[in-house]
């Protein structure tokens, strides 16, 4: 089963943020794996109530300009995760600063140009409250 949770290992996640230089202060590392294999992570903070996807591992490199169709599925189900950790943290919009994955979130809504595409977190997630 996949799970994603935010990594626990604060070493792990300083090394990763150390490749992230536009991450904020809250940036969080968001650890996709299967059992005990890790499929891939994304670095996320909010900034101005916008969770914003700023980089992405999958399978231990950064995706590719053309995902393969597991990518592509492991990418969009780390989005929604995103999505879902924005919507409890007080974000209201998702944006993705990661133009590898543009192809995947285009056809969801996202809108945007040089790079960066964002929607409403509502089109994604159920939000209440």
């Amino acid at each position: 089963m996949l799970q994603v949770s935010p990594i626990k290992d604060a070493d792990a996640r300083a090394a990763i943020l150390r490749g992230v230089p536009e991450a904020g202060a809250d940036a969080q590392i968001l650890l996709l794996t299967e059992a005990d294999k890790q499929l891939g992570w994304v670095a996320v903070d909010i900034k101005s109530s916008v969770l914003r996807m700023l980089a992405m591992e999958l399978g231990g490199a950064a995706p590719a300009d053309r995902l393969s169709p597991e990518d592509a599925f492991l990418a969009d189900f780390l989005m929604r995760a995103a999505a879902s950790y924005g919507a409890n943290h007080g974000a209201y919009r998702i944006s993705s600063h990661i133009p590898a994955i543009e192809p995947i979130l285009r056809p969801l809504g996202f809108t945007g140009e040089n790079g960066i595409v964002t929607i409403d977190l509502i089109h994604i997630v159920h939000v209440t409250g």
